[in-house]
C-alpha cells in the first residue's frame, strides 16, 4: 500500500485504554488488544469501517478466504442473500463486502462497510447500517456441519472460477506462474485465496474452523474514516467487540531472505503472440528496516513511471517491450521485473533490465531522473488526501511494523533522499528465478 500525504493535526481524544494519538489519523486499543484507526473528516461523502483480521498463509489458506465470502451472503438473522441486499438497499445502497488479500506470508481478512454520511441524507442511516455490518460478524448463519452449506459451495465454485480464469489473463497468469517457481514449498506462493486444489478439499466445517481461529485471538483492526465521532466510534466499539477474547500484541516481522540457489528458468509454451517475461528478485530489505522508503525510490526509478529507466531502456530506446514495469513487496523481500516483449527479443530484453538493476546499485542514474522519481511519488503522496483508504492502508502496514503513523517525516524523508541511499537500498539486490512465457514453436522452428 502506498503512503498518504501529510495531514494537518486535530485535536487527541480521550478514551477508555491507551489514549489517542494526536494528529489527523487517530489510533487507539481496545482492552482486549483489538485496534482502532479512526480518521475523521467532513470533507469524505462517504463514511466506511473495516474489520481486517489477520491470519497466515498456509494449508488453510481457501478456508480462510472463504469465511469473508460467506459471511456477506447471510446472518441468523436475515439469513436470505437477497433480504440482505434489500436492506442495505434500503439504508441508501449501502455495501457490505467480504474479501481476502495478502501481504507477505501474512493472510488478511476484510469485512467493509460503506455508507453516504449522513449529514448529506433526509435520514441518519449509519447507526442501522453498523448494527447490520456487526450482525453478520457475530451471529453467522450456521447449520448442523459449520457454515451454511450451501453459501460455502456457491462461494467456493465462484473463487474456483475465478482462480481458473487467471489463466486467460496472461499478464497475471504469468506473475503468478513466477512466483510458484521462486517460492516452492513457501505459502507465498499461494494466492490470496489459496489453490485450486485447497478450494476441492474445504466444506462448511473448514471454513467454520477458520472463523473461530478468527475469533479466538487473531489479531484484529479496526479502520474507519468519513464523519465519524472518534469518541462515540470508541464507544460502539467497545460495545460490539469488547466481549472478544484477549488479543496478542503480535507486531508482523518480515524476513529479508536471500537466494540460497542458481537462478532458476522456467519457460512456458501458450498461444501467445505476447511473450511474457518475468523476473523475480530478492531485495534482501524488508519494510521493518529504516532503508524501506529508499527500496520505494530505487523501485520507482527503475520502473514505475514514464521517466523510469525500464519504460526509457527497454521499451523506448531498444523498443524491445511492450510494456515493462517493476513492483516491490517490502512485506516479502520481493523485487518484480515484468514485460510484454516480442519472444524473439527475450534475451535482449532480461540483458537490458539487468542492467537497469545494476545501474541503480552503481549510482548511473541521473541527479534528474532521481528528482523527477522524487516530485513524481510527492505528487502521488499530496493527491491521496482525499483517498481515506488509502491513508488507513498506509496506517495500517506500520501498525503492522508496531511503528507509528508519521506521514510528515516520511514526506521530509523523501524530500531528502540522496542518490547514496538509493544505491545502498539495491546493494543486496539477487535475481532469483526468470520466468518466460511464449508461443509454442512453429514445425521445424529451434
Amino acid at each position: 500500500m502506498n503512503p498518504p500525504s501529510p495531514l494537518h493535526p486535530r485535536r487527541a481524544v480521550a478514551a477508555s485504554g491507551a489514549s489517542l494519538t494526536t494528529g489527523s489519523l487517530l489510533a487507539h486499543r481496545l482492552a482486549n488488544g483489538i485496534r482502532l484507526l479512526i480518521l475523521p473528516g467532513l470533507k469524505f461523502r462517504r463514511r466506511s469501517i473495516t474489520l481486517t483480521c489477520r491470519l497466515r498463509l498456509g494449508t488453510e489458506t481457501a478456508a480462510q478466504a472463504l469465511v469473508p465470502a460467506v459471511l456477506v451472503r447471510g446472518s441468523s438473522r436475515v439469513p436470505e442473500t437477497l433480504h440482505l441486499r434489500a436492506r442495505l438497499d434500503d439504508l441508501y445502497g449501502a455495501s457490505l463486502t467480504g474479501a481476502a488479500s495478502k501481504l507477505g506470508n501474512a493472510h488478511l481478512l476484510h469485512l467493509r462497510l460503506g455508507t453516504v454520511s449522513d449529514r448529506v441524507l433526509p435520514e441518519p442511516v449509519w447507526e442501522s447500517a453498523l448494527e447490520l455490518w456487526a450482525d453478520v460478524l457475530r451471529q453467522p448463519l450456521l447449520d448442523q456441519d459449520g457454515f451454511h452449506a450451501g453459501y460455502v459451495e456457491e462461494e467456493r465454485r465462484s473463487i474456483s472460477s475465478e482462480l481458473a480464469g487467471i489463466f486467460n489473463n496472461k499478464t497475471e497468469y504469468a506473475q503468478i506462474r513466477m512466483l510458484e517457481a521462486m517460492f516452492q514449498g513457501d505459502p507465498y506462493s499461494q494466492t490470496a485465496y489459496g489453490t485450486v486444489a485447497q478450494l476441492e478439499s474445504t466444506g462448511p466445517k473448514e471454513v467454520a474452523r477458520a472463523y473461530a481461529a478468527l475469533l479466538a485471538g487473531a489479531p484484529i483492526t479496526i479502520a474507519t474514516s468519513g464523519d465519524v465521532d472518534p469518541e462515540q466510534t470508541v464507544r460502539q466499539m467497545e460495545n460490539l467487540f469488547g466481549d472478544l477474547a484477549l488479543r496478542a500484541d503480535d507486531p508482523y516481522r518480515p524476513p529479508a531472505e536471500m537466494a540460497t540457489h542458481a537462478v532458476r528458468e522456467v519457460e512456458e509454451r501458450q498461444a501467445v503472440d505476447q511473450g511474457k517475461l518475468v523476473m523475480g528478485y530478492r531485495l534482501g530489505r524488508h519494510a521493518a528496516q529504516p532503508e524501506r522508503l529508499a527500496v520505494r525510490v530505487a523501485n520507482a526509478l527503475l520502473g514505475r513511471y514514464p521517466h523510469s529507466l525500464l519504460f526509457r531502456h527497454v521499451r523506448e530506446e531498444a523498443s524491445l517491450a511492450y510494456y515493462a514495469a517493476s513492483q516491490v513487496d517490502l512485506f516479502k523481500g520481493l523485487l518484480v521485473v515484468h514485460s510484454g516483449i516480442d519472444p524473439r527479443h527475450r534475451q535482449g530484453a532480461q540483458e537490458i533490465i539487468e542492467r537497469q538493476v545494476e545501474a541503480i546499485r552503481e549510482g548511473t542514474f541521473s541527479d534528474e531522473e532521481l528528482e523527477l522519481t522524487r516530485r513524481a511519488m510527492q505528487n502521488e503522496l499530496a493527491a491521496q488526501t482525499d483517498r481515506p483508504e488509502a491513508v488507513l492502508g498506509h496506517a495500517y502496514d506500520m501498525d503492522l511494523l508496531g511503528e507509528p503513523y508519521a506521514p510528515e517525516r516520511e514526506q521530509a524523508a523523501l524530500a531528502e533522499i540522496s542518490r547514496q541511499e538509493v544505491q545502498a537500498a539495491f546493494s543486496r539486490v539477487q535475481l532469483d528465478t526468470v520466468y518466460f512465457m511464449s508461443r509454442p514453436l512453429a514445425e521445424g522452428e529451434l
